[in-house]
């Protein structure tokens, strides 16, 4: 009975162990066979082991460490990034600077190889302007006036060589702006478009006006410089609404002159006005127009700069910045924007009506009327910049592409013309200890109706020499002539 009894009890539990070894889970299904067989007596036992050997988690010390090492490779990660973009930034404004360089250049060659000897003038005007290079130029400054650098000696002055800025040293706050302007032969094309409309409308906004005119000439007035920059409202003045003051490179501050106040802003132009004379159409008697094709019946009227026909004969114009107009024909009334009529500094249309011999008589003219005395020069574009505006504004019509005509080099902080000649008469001697010296002048201004004789020789400078300027016995042996560029 009890060999029996044992028996059935384990005939009755049923004990399930699936193989398993040290770390693994243990799975235990056990019935008892003292309670009723129903599903209430059914348990299930689990129970689950985990071997010593396993890992524990981050404390919190550890995961901040982690955190930092991460922080520190996405810093550094970053920096090599930025350092990369930096460098190819670098590389291309570089590269943008050669071209543009390169491209300025040929341009200048061959403008100044097709002067025009017999032009009727040859201007130039050199000028310096004080300005802070840029923001940050300024914001590090520490009384804020261009004039002084930095106290270098800290004695509290800035009176000692480098620490102020010499208008006739160009550096890093003077600046050199010079204006020079000649007339010139060669092939030249239009850039701007000043076709009258075909319903006869002479506008600064004609809807007809084409961007760029087709027409070229054999002859230009080419006038290089700064230009003048509006500010944010357009305008070209930086005390509105007095309106006296140009928005000229550096004039101003910052807030009345935002886009041309600080030299990295200032943008060298270059003006080709193309010299066609006017012709008379009409057979009036009288030369009134300009056509895109020359003397032709079925050619288009163009807009150009002219000059009045009651202008006195002590203008310049049509190259006088103060009387020179755009004008549909001769005798009609100017051509305008905005109620004010358009002048040649607006570099609107940049046709001229005029040629080089045309304009010699004018000029000689207007030299004899105004006297020795007379500053005709500065009429002529010398102390005045065109305007242009940087900012092309869709949609693209005529007057807006002109503004673009003009632009010749960005960030430009210096124009330098030199130029050498035969302007005084020196001690030409090679043996006098004043060899060298200039005698005098062809022009004194004490007395400017007499106009001296010079030497005949390009002026020079006389290298090695003493402190006072003269060639002692020392200096003699060495002493060579080098020309004298102003």
């Amino acid at each position: 009975m009890k060999m029996r009894e044992t028996k059935r009890t384990r005939d009755q539990e049923t004990k399930w162990a699936p193989a398993h070894s040290a770390g693994t889970s243990l799975l235990r299904l056990s019935v008892s066979p003292s309670l009723p067989a129903d599903t209430s007596s059914l348990r299930l036992f689990v129970s689950r082991s985990l071997p010593s050997s396993l890992p524990t988690a981050f404390t919190l010390v550890e995961l901040i460490i982690s955190i930092g090492l991460v922080m520190v490779i996405m810093l550094g990660v970053n920096f090599v990034f930025k350092m990369t973009s930096d460098t190819i930034n670098a590389g291309q404004s570089l590269n943008e600077n050669m071209r543009n360089s390169r491209a300025s250049q040929a341009v200048l060659f061959e403008d100044f190889s097709k002067y025009a000897a017999d032009g009727a003038s040859l201007l130039l005007k050199s000028r310096a302007q004080l300005a802070f290079r840029n923001q940050a130029d300024q914001d590090r400054d520490s009384d804020g006036d261009k004039l002084t650098i930095v106290d270098l000696d800290n004695d509290g002055s800035f009176t000692s060589a480098g620490e102020f800025a010499r208008a006739a040293l160009p550096g890093e706050r003077s600046h050199r702006v010079d204006v020079v302007s000649f007339f010139a032969r060669g092939k030249f094309t239009r850039q701007t478009g000043g076709d009258v409309g075909g319903g006869g409308v002479a506008s600064d906004e004609d809807p007809l006006a084409p961007l760029v005119s087709d027409m070229s000439s054999n002859e230009a007035w080419i006038w290089y410089g700064h230009l003048a920059l509006p500010n944010n409202n357009g305008e070209f003045y930086v005390n509105p609404p007095t309106n006296s003051i140009k928005t000229n490179p550096g004039f101003g501050t910052s807030t009345s002159n935002p886009n041309n106040f600080f030299a990295a802003s200032w943008a060298l132009g270059r003006f080709a006005g193309l010299l066609i004379e006017p012709f008379d159409a009409s057979n009036s008697g009288a030369p009134r127009v300009i056509r895109d094709k020359a003397n032709s019946v079925t050619g288009k009227d163009q807009v150009f700069i002219g000059r009045s026909t009651s202008a006195a004969n002590t203008s310049t114009a049509p190259l006088q910045e103060s009387a020179a107009r755009a004008y549909f024909e001769v005798g009609s009334s100017p051509v305008q924007r905005n109620g004010r009529d358009l002048l040649l500094q607006d570099a609107r249309f940049d046709l001229i009506g005029t040629s080089i011999a045309g304009y010699r008589g004018l000029l000689s003219t207007a030299i004899v009327a105004v006297g020795v005395n007379g500053n005709w020069w500065d009429e002529m574009m010398l102390a005045t910049r065109f305007e242009t505006t940087p900012f092309l504004v869709k949609p693209i019509k005529a007057p807006a592409y002109a503004a673009q005509a003009p632009f010749f080099m960005n960030s430009c902080t210096q124009f330098i013309v030199e130029y050498a000649g035969d302007f005084v008469t020196q001690n030409n001697d090679p043996n006098d200890v004043n060899y060298g010296q200039v005698l005098n002048g062809f022009f004194d201004p004490a007395t400017p109706s007499l106009l001296r004789q010079t030497d005949g020789e390009i002026d020079y400078v006389v290298v090695p020499a003493a402190a006072n300027g003269t060639v002692p016995v020392a200096f003699k042996q060495n002493a060579r002539k080098q020309i004298r560029w102003y």
